[in-house]
């Protein structure tokens, strides 16, 4: 009889155990399709979903969806919902734990890669295309700024839509290439917005660190033209230069990683801008410096195809979105058979 490993919410390995075993977690509500798992004496880990003699005791799950507990008064929306509806927020979504390491959201992104690499690369190329070709056209005298204005309106609506790909992939909805179009219709004004006040607001945070680094760089220069002398920049010129880039950077980081995942849910839970934001915001902040370097990692697998001539970054681009749309859907998705959140934690083997 088969013999698994698996990983607890609390991010330690269990097992071996049997496939009786799992099925009685899953039953219990310890496991769920998420859950990581893989046979004794393999390397590469896997959904539980994924492995053909556990697959069968999530059926249950998938035809006949159990509803999410009602938070505030909303109505209950199942846990699992069919291509093309869009799923609202699961009830937990505050509340529960997250740990994007210890997902596997790495794995997750290459296992969606992997299945659906043309789409992936088609998609990401168009999009490509279409911004640098919009990019190409604003350059040109007197007309460029119309392609500049429709540049501010497309990208992120383009861009949404290019996330609302990678999100039905990992959701196995037969994802397309017309896709990248989705966002006109799903929520075209929330994209724009987000893209909008997300800007005004990181640039209102970096007019203070502009203001000291105006000032620094200002007032010797105004002194030299007073006394006609060349200016001194002494140090603490040079000091408040340092402490106006701090000042500058600190917030607009913060905001960034905290709204990370604004468009993907305006796009796919077609929600109000704000409400986007401060969702993105509220579930970040519980983790902000994980996600943080979870990102950095993710822009350098992005970044590693232009080390192959450019070329290959028509594979590493389409990987690192694959890769975040698993983090988010790790972090926004509805967690079937759990309703705490997290990835359940089994219970310890008896010895």
């Amino acid at each position: 009889m088969s013999q698994y490993i698996i990983i607890g919410g609390d991010g330690k390995e269990y097992g071996p155990v049997s496939a009786a075993e799992v099925h009685e977690w899953v039953q219990g509500g310890r496991a769920n399709g998420e859950t990581r798992i893989k046979p004794e004496g393999a390397t590469d880990w896997m959904s539980l979903r994924d492995v053909p003699e556990l697959a069968a005791t999530l059926a249950p799950e998938a035809t006949a969806p159990t509803p999410e507990a009602p938070s505030h008064g909303a109505p209950a929306f199942p846990t699992e919902v069919s291509p093309g509806q869009y799923p609202p927020l699961p009830a937990d979504v505050f509340t529960r734990d997250h740990g994007v390491w210890s997902a596997g959201c790495f794995e997750r992104g290459w296992d969606v890669f992997s299945k659906h690499m043309g789409g992936s690369i088609g998609v990401s190329v168009l999009f490509l295309v279409i911004i640098f070709a919009v990019i190409l056209f604003s350059i040109i005298p007197f007309i460029g700024i119309l392609f500049s204005l429709a540049s501010m309106i497309l990208q992120p609506v383009l861009l949404g839509g290019l996330m609302y790909f990678f999100i039905k992939a990992r959701r196995n909805q037969n994802p397309q290439v017309g896709d990248l179009f989705s966002g006109f219709s799903r929520n075209f004004a929330g994209l724009f917005l987000v893209n909008l006040i997300q800007g005004l607001i990181i640039f209102a945070t970096m007019i203070p660190g502009l203001v000291m680094m105006v000032i620094a760089i200002g007032a010797p220069l105004m002194e030299a033209i007073r006394t006609k002398s060349a200016p001194d920049f002494g140090g603490a010129s040079v000091l408040l230069v340092i402490a106006g880039v701090f000042v500058m950077i600190l917030p607009a980081l913060y905001l960034s990683i905290c709204w990370a995942f604004a468009l993907p849910l305006a796009v796919d839970r077609r929600i109000g801008f704000w409400q986007a934001m401060q969702t993105s915001r509220k579930v970040v902040n519980k983790h902000w410096f994980q996600l943080f370097f979870f990102f950095i990692v993710v822009g350098i697998v992005a970044e590693l195809g232009i080390l192959a001539c450019g070329v290959g970054i028509l594979f590493t681009l389409p990987l690192a979105f694959c890769i975040n749309m698993a983090a988010y859907e790790h972090l926004f998705g509805a967690r079937t058979g759990n309703p705490a959140g997290g990835t359940p934690t089994p219970p310890t083997p008896q010895l």
